[in-house]
């Protein structure tokens, strides 16, 4: 009777580890399920603007860009997902300046306006204006940089032209 009971003892357990984990794995994919939802939403949140909007990483690289940055460059987000400015076929010189003023953002813990000239994939080159700000975790530590940058080449063609005409 004794070795009876042990074993349906150790029977018992086992099924109640095995349901247990049946629940936590249901569990785990619940929450993969709500957070593809989540990053379906805000890409396409982010992604009907007409700005670009990104993310880089702690190292400088791109982490996110949305739909109308991936479309002028041509790419896709698996293709540029951690690389580097200069990677993804920066001028050196923008791309060193990029990657300085993301290191800038995490030191500084504040946001960082800039200005910039950039060729896109079909050859046109166009002005455009950017800010850089902190993304930062619930302890506080900076866990990567967000930006957008929007075209500016018309506010810049009516800037010349109203300085030309006060000269």
């Amino acid at each position: 009777p004794g070795t009876l009971i042990s074993t349906l003892d150790s029977a018992l357990r086992s099924r109640r580890r095995q349901y247990e984990f049946r629940k936590l794995v249901q569990a785990m994919s619940n929450l993969m399920r709500e957070k593809d939802a989540q990053t379906q939403l805000f890409d396409a949140t982010l992604s009907s603007i007409a700005d670009l909007a990104y993310t880089f990483d702690l190292e400088g690289n791109w982490i996110y860009a949305n739909k109308p940055l991936l479309k002028l460059w041509g790419k896709t987000l698996a293709e540029i997902s951690g690389k580097s400015s200069l990677e993804l076929g920066y001028p050196p010189e923008l791309a060193r300046r990029l990657k300085r003023q993301v290191k800038e953002v995490i030191a500084t813990r504040e946001l960082l306006k800039g200005e910039t000239y950039f060729t896109d994939a079909a050859g046109v080159e166009d002005y455009h204006e950017y800010i850089f700000s902190p993304v930062f975790a619930a302890d506080g530590s900076v866990t990567a940089v967000c930006g957008t940058t929007r075209l500016a080449t018309e506010r810049k063609r009516a800037e010349a032209v109203a300085e030309s005409q006060r000269r």
